[in-house]
């Protein structure tokens, strides 16, 4: 009887022990992977920080004597890493997204201004063929005035000859 109590506590102590190095496995699991989201979060993560801390887990682990601690461990933290890697991508490929939208929208409107450029180089030419052509029209108009008033002139110094010799001959 006395030897089926000691193996009923020598089982029973077993269960505990190994329910309580569980428990702190699971504490220090669950520990590791709020430090390592908190820390995958900032993008600026140092990856040999992430190694060091990998490596003390795995230390810690295998000091506790659990292989398939260790290994679920070094799953997770691998995982972790994985999940980091892609989020790292998933962040910079919306960066370069936004820096080709950023670079085709500078482009074009650098392109715009330089077409811009064209327009108003062509505008003023026009303006300034029009110019001279203004120019021309005003030059032949002052001659046709000029003409017209020579002209005027001449027509009211005979009609004023013609009025003259009309009142001589009505006296």
């Amino acid at each position: 009887m006395a030897s089926s109590n000691t193996n009923k506590t020598v089982g029973a102590t077993s269960q505990v022990t190994s329910r309580h190095r569980t428990r702190q496995a699971h504490i220090s699991i669950n520990e590791h992977e709020t430090a390592d989201q908190n820390i995958s979060d900032d993008m600026d993560v140092d990856n040999a920080s992430a190694d060091d801390e990998t490596e003390s887990v795995t230390m810690q682990a295998s000091e506790d004597g659990t292989q398939g601690l260790t290994d679920d461990v070094q799953k997770r933290l691998g995982e972790m890493r994985a999940n980091r890697k892609e989020r790292n991508a998933a962040r910079k490929l919306i960066i370069h997204k936004t820096y080709d939208v950023a670079y085709a929208e500078t482009k074009e409107a650098i392109n715009s201004c330089f077409d811009a450029s064209e327009y108003y180089d062509a505008q003023l030419a026009r303006l300034k063929d029009l110019i001279e052509k203004k120019t021309q029209v005003e030059t032949l108009m002052a001659e046709k005035l000029s003409e017209m008033r020579s002209k005027y002139l001449k027509v009211s110094k005979a009609l004023e000859k013609v009025l003259e010799y009309r009142i001589k001959q009505l006296n």
